[in-house]
Parts: C-alpha cells; sequence; structure tokens
C-alpha cells in the first residue's frame, strides 16, 4: 500500500496496534514481492525452455519477453480495475 494511503488508513487506529498493523503491512508487501519475482522467474524459465532454436541468447530474450508480457497485461487489469472499481463504488 503506498505510504499516503497507509497514513490515511492507520491514523484512526489505537496506538497500541500501530505496531502490528505496521507488521501486517510489511509483510503482505514483502509476500507480493516475493510472489512476483517468483512468478517471473517461472515465466522466463518456461519461454527460455521453449525457445531451443538460437541459442542461448534467443532463449534469454524469449523468456523476459513473456515475462514482460504478462506483468504489463496484470499491470493494465490493475488499472483497469481501480478505475472501474471507484466508478463502481460511487454508483
Amino acid at each position: 500500500m503506498p505510504p499516503a494511503r497507509a497514513n490515511r488508513a492507520d491514523y484512526k487506529m489505537p496506538a497500541d496496534m500501530l505496531v502490528r498493523i505496521s507488521g501486517v503491512m510489511n509483510m503482505t508487501r514483502d509476500v507480493g514481492t516475493s510472489l512476483g519475482v517468483a512468478f517471473g522467474a517461472v515465466l522466463y524459465v518456461l519461454a527460455s525452455g521453449t525457445a531451443t532454436t538460437g541459442g542461448h541468447a534467443i532463449a534469454s530474450t524469449a523468456g523476459f519477453e513473456l515475462a514482460i508480457v504478462v506483468f504489463a497485461a496484470v499491470a493494465l487489469l490493475a488499472v483497469i480495475l481501480a478505475v472501474f472499481g471507484k466508478q463502481m463504488a460511487g454508483a
């Protein structure tokens, strides 16, 4: 969660709970980062293994291309959901 949103979310919490809230937010950010890196590595290995013609440079490029395309699609989906989610919540 971005710091501005985190600050807005936790300012109503009692002081004794802020430590726990901060820990949970940091943990979820770390888990999300770890899962993203692992998912990117899986995509890279899968695409690199299928592109065997042309040597290692072609296989490596195919792995990066697949990971970038998938992550770009996920980011686009997140933007679409954020925009339409706000519109639906306001309706």
